[in-house]
Parts: structure tokens; C-alpha cells; sequence
């Protein structure tokens, strides 16, 4: 039967240097495996809070 609860988890991933706004693809492909690899499902991307970039990422699990 399908959980009707969810757990969700959010990570800021910020870019590894402060004059280039752009997260290495694989920083970014490093992060989703690592977290998949948990249960956790990426349901949404916002931006970072910094002024240099980054992104929030959001995920989900049954509780």
C-alpha cells in the first residue's frame, strides 16, 4: 500500500569557486547518486540563496 506520508530532505550544492557561478556536472551528478542511493527521489531545483549561484535541491521519501 502507498505511503500517504513523506519525509523530504534538501540540499544546497554550491559552485566550487566564487568567480564562476556554475556547479560541475559532475558535482551535481555525484550529489543525485549519492542521495538516490539513500531512497531519496529529486522532486524539485530552486535556486541557491548566494549571490554566487548554486542550487537547492529537494527530495522526497516515504515516512
Amino acid at each position: 500500500m502507498p505511503s500517504d506520508r513523506w519525509r523530504y530532505h534538501v540540499v544546497e550544492i554550491k559552485p566550487n569557486s566564487m568567480w564562476k557561478a556554475i556547479i560541475p556536472t559532475a558535482d551535481l551528478q555525484s550529489e543525485l547518486d549519492r542521495q538516490g542511493s539513500q531512497g531519496w527521489e529529486l522532486v524539485l531545483t530552486v535556486p541557491g540563496t548566494t549571490a554566487m549561484g548554486g542550487l537547492r535541491l529537494v527530495f522526497k521519501r516515504p515516512a
